[in-house]
C-alpha cells in the first residue's frame, strides 16, 4: 500500500502540478514553471527512500 500511495504522489509532483502550473497562463509563474523539475525530482526520490537524514 504504501508503495501505491508513493507512486501517486510522486505522479502529481512530477506531472500533476506542472500540468496545472501551465494551465494558469500566468506570467508571473514562468520561473516556477521552469524551474519545477529541479524541485520535484529530489522530493520525488526522497519518498523512496528509507526515512531518515538521506530523505530529509
Amino acid at each position: 500500500m504504501s508503495a501505491l500511495v508513493n507512486a501517486i504522489v510522486m505522479l502529481g509532483m512530477l506531472v500533476v502540478v506542472p500540468a496545472g502550473l501551465r494551465l494558469t497562463e500566468q506570467p508571473e509563474l514562468e520561473r516556477i514553471r521552469r524551474h519545477w523539475p529541479l524541485f520535484a525530482a529530489p522530493g520525488a526520490l526522497a519518498l523512496w527512500l528509507p526515512r531518515g537524514a538521506t530523505a530529509t
